[in-house]
């Protein structure tokens, strides 16, 4: 399950009120690429914490893959150059 999934799940069912807050706060700064002080997930109970970090883990990936993409692109647009076969 992915963490964004998992997310919202807790968010339904058994989020404390300041972890519900901490953890949309963290999202919407994920979404907004703004600054997130990490210190406030230090204040939420551990459970939102864990899902704090797999929703950073998913979100680094997503990223990474994002970044590749357009090369990629360039690499098939190309006629295959630089694709090993």
């Amino acid at each position: 399950m992915f963490a964004i999934n998992k997310l919202e799940d807790y968010l339904q069912t058994r989020a404390s009120p300041a972890a519900a807050r901490e953890l949309k706060r963290l999202v919407e700064a994920l979404r907004q690429e703004a600054e997130y002080p990490l210190a406030r997930l230090y204040e939420i109970d551990f459970e939102a914490f864990e899902l704090a970090l797999e929703l950073l883990h998913d979100w680094r990936i997503d990223r990474y893959y994002a970044d590749r993409v357009p090369a990629l692109a360039r690499m098939t647009s190309a006629g295959g150059e630089g694709v090993p076969a």
